[in-house]
């Protein structure tokens, strides 16, 4: 087998990008954080997608992909979405990821196709789902305050601890203020302040 052929067995995974102004010009961007796990650990083949263009194209994007990956980012999602009103206005937002993910997540789920969520991309997905958000999970009481300390290095701002208690089958992640509800999520880690980490969609036996 020649690597032309070997690469186009590789899993197509869909990516979508977000929003990032540099010197009053827009961007679009994906973290090498993100992008280089799926090609050297799971070897597939990213296709980073815009959203910015709207959802004209959103049904062929997704037919040429084997799966979707909804990373994180440093916005948030509008609290319109969730029926809510925007209760950390200093936080950017990005509307046209919004507006391209969450219909996104939906297509995926109807059409079956695998989904992974980490971080704003399970949060999105609980959106899609009905779900609503804490927004400032940090400040509620007993909680503990999983955001990033700005200061510290990132292998610091990342790293975990793995601690697996009983029927647990994710390690929890952490450096977010918010947090997902979804009766359609079923939790499958929790932080040590018992806070779902890590989810699994009900109406989706392939998303996570």
């Amino acid at each position: 087998m020649t690597s032309a052929t070997a690469s186009r067995n590789k899993p197509v995974v869909l990516m979508t990008m977000g929003a990032q102004e540099r010197k009053g010009h827009p961007y679009q961007v994906m973290t090498h954080k993100y992008i280089t796990p799926l090609v050297e650990l799971a070897g597939c083949v990213p296709l980073l997608v815009p959203t910015c263009c709207g959802i004209d194209d959103l049904e062929q994007y997704l037919a040429l992909a084997d799966g979707v990956y909804l990373t994180g980012a440093g916005s948030n999602i509008d609290p319109a979405h969730y029926g809510q009103e925007n209760l950390t206005p200093e936080k950017p937002q990005d509307r046209d990821r919004d507006n391209f993910d969450l219909p996104l997540i939906r297509a995926a789920l109807d059409g079956q196709v695998p989904l992974f969520g980490i971080c704003r991309g399970m949060q999105e997905i609980n959106v899609a789902l009905g779900g609503n958000i804490h927004q400032k999970l940090y400040a509620q009481p007993g909680v503990m305050d999983h955001r990033e300390n700005p200061d510290a290095s990132v292998a610091e701002q990342y790293g975990v601890q793995p601690r697996c208690g009983p029927g647990s089958q994710f390690v929890a992640g952490r450096g977010y203020g918010q947090q997902r509800d979804s009766r359609e999520l079923t939790c499958m880690a929790r932080a040590l302040t018992a806070w779902p980490k890590a989810c699994r969609c009900l109406a989706g036996p392939r998303t996570v």
